[in-house]
């Protein structure tokens, strides 16, 4: 059951706890292997974080919201394919790393690869989000697996 599809799980995040400061129906995919249950990542998409954008902030339409959200996007992948930093202060940092060539094998027939040198986009988390994730709310009131809205 190795390509099974992601589990889509619908909920109504409550506005005390909403990461976001509102109501709102959300369906969240949940990415994990059975066997890995406790390991379940969490995300949002982009359309989520552009429907939570125009749902704070109502005097800007949602399709200017996208216009905005799809204009950062693009100049940061602008600038990391320059090979330009990219620092928000309090966020953190992205940079293009090289990644040295390798010699690899291909898992099914066990022959030699060649994996060529290139850049990946590398993230460094900055202190102000740092502190606030480890020093956010007490454990009573974190997301944790058992207070998350998003977990089953």
């Amino acid at each position: 059951m190795k390509n099974q599809l992601p589990k889509v799980v619908h909920r109504q995040i409550p506005t005390a706890n909403s990461p976001f400061g509102h109501n709102a129906d959300r369906i969240i995919r949940c990415d994990g292997a059975r066997e890995h249950e406790h390991l379940q990542r969490f995300f949002v998409t982009k359309s989520e974080l552009i429907d939570d954008i125009a749902l704070q902030t109502p005097e800007i339409e949602r399709r200017d919201v996208e216009l905005i959200v799809n204009t950062i996007l693009q100049t940061m992948t602008d600038a990391l394919s320059q090979g330009q930093r990219i620092e928000i202060r309090g966020f953190g940092s992205f940079v293009p790393k090289l990644r040295r060539g390798r010699v690899a094998r291909n898992p099914r027939t066990g022959a030699e690869v060649k994996v060529p040198e290139k850049f990946v986009p590398f993230f460094s988390v900055g202190k102000e989000l740092r502190e606030r994730i480890n020093n956010g709310p007490p454990k009573d009131q974190a997301y944790g697996n058992d207070r998350s809205p998003w977990h089953e």
